[in-house]
């Protein structure tokens, strides 16, 4: 079944801006993106959702991300000043944290970037399966395709992290 999300302006990247835009999704592939009354013309049957005046674009890619040391935001401001004593207390905590520490943190940066519209993620962890298990579980590219959020086992990761 088609979908066709519309909206006040759609930025294909590769081409001109198209006010009163479309996408048209057939599963997890684009099939169309041109004007709005056009798409919803060829593809009678679809449903349609309509963000309004709002830009639809492509997802964005983080580069460079540490997904694992996600739940540290803000642990460490207080040596941002001063790196040698920073990637100290860095190495301390991530020391403490155990596997299932590192996956719920990654959780959290996985989460976000979602909700942030990056669909791609280049993650330089020392821990590569939280990051890639909690990714796959929110956001995975490869062909633009998502998965719903499975149920952690994040039982007393919460209480170690906050010890932090």
């Amino acid at each position: 079944m088609i979908k066709i999300y519309s909206a006040r302006w759609v930025l294909p990247i590769s081409s001109p801006v198209i006010e009163d835009g479309a996408v048209a999704v057939a599963q997890d592939r684009i099939v169309a993106v041109g004007h709005a009354p056009r798409l919803k013309a060829r593809f009678a049957n679809a449903s349609v959702l309509d963000f309004g005046h709002a830009a639809l674009l492509p997802g964005l890619v983080n580069a460079h991300s540490h997904l694992e040391l996600a739940v540290m935001r803000g642990f460490l401001e207080g040596e941002e000043n001063d790196f040698f004593a920073w990637l100290r207390k860095l190495t301390i905590a991530r020391m403490a944290m155990t596997s299932e520490d590192l996956y719920v943190s990654a959780m959290c940066g996985a989460i976000e970037a979602a909700r942030a519209g990056v669909t791609c993620v280049g993650d330089a962890s020392a821990v590569a399966s939280a990051a890639m298990k909690a990714l796959n579980e929110i956001i995975v590219r490869s062909g633009s395709r998502r998965r719903e959020r499975k149920r952690s086992k994040a039982s007393g990761a919460t209480r170690r992290i906050a010890r932090l």
